[in-house]
């Protein structure tokens, strides 16, 4: 099993890192599975790899708006109405 990942996995230098976390997550699967303890390969590499940051590339990458995950304020006092004036006669 772990000779079939390796073919599938490029040989590239920037995922020379990667390929040797799955092969380490391929091997605690296998070591579990032999120890009678069977789980989802999903589970383990949550549980082991870290997340890949997205590519972000210089002038692409858009900011939020300085307000834009801010909740309203709820304490916030209502403007009170202004008083007409009574006409004069």
């Amino acid at each position: 099993m772990i000779e079939n990942f390796t073919e599938m996995m490029t040989r590239d230098a920037t995922e020379q890192h990667r390929q040797e976390q799955m092969l380490e997550v391929y091997s605690v699967k296998e070591t579990l599975a032999e120890r009678g303890c069977p789980i989802d390969l999903k589970v383990i590499n949550k549980a082991l790899l870290i997340p890949e940051e997205p590519i972000r590339y210089p002038g692409t990458f858009l900011y939020p708006h300085p307000g834009a995950n801010l909740m309203k304020n709820p304490f916030a006092k209502k403007a009170k109405a202004k008083k007409k004036k009574g006409k004069k006669r």
